[in-house]
């Protein structure tokens, strides 16, 4: 029997229950067909199970494959990756066409609630307006589900404090259990995210300096690979509880709020942000992050400081030498 592993499902390394989750069985394996051993502390927290990749973190505890098995098989790119992908499609590589609003724009706010898009064969997505918004350019965040999770449920999470801060808010349906990146790569819910933005800022009046992608979960960490892709549209990138970031290329520097609890059984502390946060901040990024007791979740309280974190002035940058 292998060295005990902390892993919720594994079974010491002598059985193939890696990572369970509401029965749904991942098991990480490199292309020659063992498990991968560590990947890069923005990757932890990634698995893949054929074409569908698990909410868990990384088990290690049957870890015999290269160190860096993992480059060939999920196809990602980070900063500290010596690793280039190909050339493909903007989609493919979760590049957004949608370009951020001018702040002239002399629409009203149509009237307060939520309303389903009309987006064809693209899929579906909601926007909601705020309550009593009035007139005036408005913040703008777009919230991503979990794992088996819908974009109402973010909706509704969100209202009372969109409400309070004025916040449109737009939430995507993943075509999948989970988004596309999770499936094995970027793709059909990056078009569908940029056709729901391309509307959402035509009908609204989008204040272009406060425009954040958000997420908890999986929704967290496809957030953070899209917001460090498309930073030179998102402003903020607001990621609950995430369990990696893999995003294939960088534009612009967004700010950053990550949130994780210390209690937390499906994406462990330890594993992601406490791994990950240190990551993004070696390569630069300005990143916000809180821990809190508790487990997989989102706590109001803090819901409420990450939205006023992204509504605050940013900070004045320090010049570095020869500026």
């Amino acid at each position: 029997m292998g060295a005990h592993c902390d892993v919720r499902g594994c079974r010491d390394g002598a059985g193939t229950s890696h990572g369970e989750r509401d029965g749904f069985r991942a098991t990480t394996t490199s292309s020659a067909g063992s498990a991968v051993s560590d990947g890069p502390p923005f990757l932890e927290g990634l698995q893949t199970n054929g074409d569908r990749t698990a909410d868990v973190p990384i088990c290690r505890c049957r870890s015999s494959g290269p160190a860096d098995a993992w480059r060939s098989q999920l196809r990602v790119w980070h900063p500290a990756m010596a690793y280039e992908t190909p050339r493909t499609d903007g989609a493919a590589r979760g590049r957004l066409t949608t370009r951020a609003p001018r702040p002239a724009h002399n629409g009203a706010l149509p009237t307060a609630g939520s309303r389903e898009l009309h987006l064809g064969p693209s899929g579906r997505a909601w926007v909601r307006v705020p309550a009593a918004a009035g007139g005036g350019l408005r913040p703008l965040v777009v919230t991503l589900h979990g794992a088996g999770g819908r974009a109402q449920g973010m909706l509704t999470m969100m209202a009372d404090a969109a409400d309070r801060f004025g916040l449109l808010l737009l939430a995507p349906q993943s075509s999948r259990a989970s988004w596309d990146l999770i499936h094995g790569g970027f793709g059909p819910d990056v078009r569908l995210l940029d056709t729901a933005l391309a509307q959402v800022l035509e009908d609204h009046p989008v204040d272009p300096a406060h425009l954040a992608v958000s997420g908890f979960s999986d929704g967290a960490s496809y957030a953070l690979s899209l917001g460090i892709a498309n930073g030179d549209l998102f402003t903020h990138v607001l990621a609950w509880s995430p369990g990696f970031a893999a995003p294939r290329m960088e534009n612009g520097r967004p700010r950053i709020f990550v949130s994780h609890g210390t209690a937390d059984e499906v994406l462990p502390i330890d594993r992601c942000s406490r791994r990950l946060v240190p990551g993004l901040r070696s390569e630069g990024y300005d990143v916000d992050y809180e821990e809190f007791d508790g487990g997989h979740e989102v706590p109001p309280e803090l819901l409420d400081r990450s939205l006023r974190w992204f509504l605050e002035p940013a900070p004045e940058r320090c010049p570095t030498a020869g500026e």
